[in-house]
């Protein structure tokens, strides 16, 4: 099994605009914290999008 880079860019990973509506929809529904899709542009890596999930209020991704 590989590992995901979690700091490369959602692009490198082959995110595309079906991938990212996917991933805001889990986002919200696994804790409950509402996305909006620029914020994927401001934070286009998975460790800068859970800082941010983290900023605005789902502190328990710290533990997951």
């Amino acid at each position: 099994m590989s590992e995901i880079d979690l700091d490369a860019d959602f692009d490198r990973l082959g995110v595309d605009s079906a991938v990212a509506v996917s991933l805001l929809i889990a986002v919200e529904d696994h804790y409950g914290v509402d996305v909006a899709p620029e914020a994927l542009f401001e934070n286009p890596t998975l460790n800068a999008l859970a800082a941010y999930l983290y900023d605005q209020g789902a502190p328990d991704l710290a533990q997951r």
